[in-house]
């Protein structure tokens, strides 16, 4: 298995490694650690964990508030696509975006 992380998921990792390490970088350092063991899972177990939207899976971070949410890529099913690094409080709708095609330009007006 391949993976690949979208930007925006990379940034939510980095993000929140950075709010952690704010107020503890001890605390921070186990949340890569548990974070680098759901992706490691997932690797293993690709379609053992929640099923969500537009084929989406869902591996909850141990011990911690946040999901992986990820996919096989549809080109190349043997690539594992992370798509969020998600605080539980968050709901699909703010990583849906990442899935619905870009709207063609406007028109310019004559």
């Amino acid at each position: 298995m391949k993976l690949v992380f979208q930007r925006e998921a990379l940034e939510e990792y980095r993000d929140a490694a950075a709010h952690i390490a704010e107020s503890s970088a001890q605390n921070s350092q186990l949340f890569i650690q548990r974070v680098e063991a759901a992706i490691a899972y997932v690797l293993q177990h690709p379609d053992s964990n929640i099923r969500g939207r537009h084929g989406t899976l869902r591996r909850k971070v141990h011990r911690q508030s946040h999901w992986l949410v990820y996919r096989r890529l549809p080109s190349d099913p043997e690539t594992i696509e992370i798509i969020a690094i998600a605080h539980e409080r968050r709901g699909e709708e703010y990583w849906e975006a990442r899935f619905r095609p870009m709207e063609p330009p406007a028109t310019p007006l004559k």
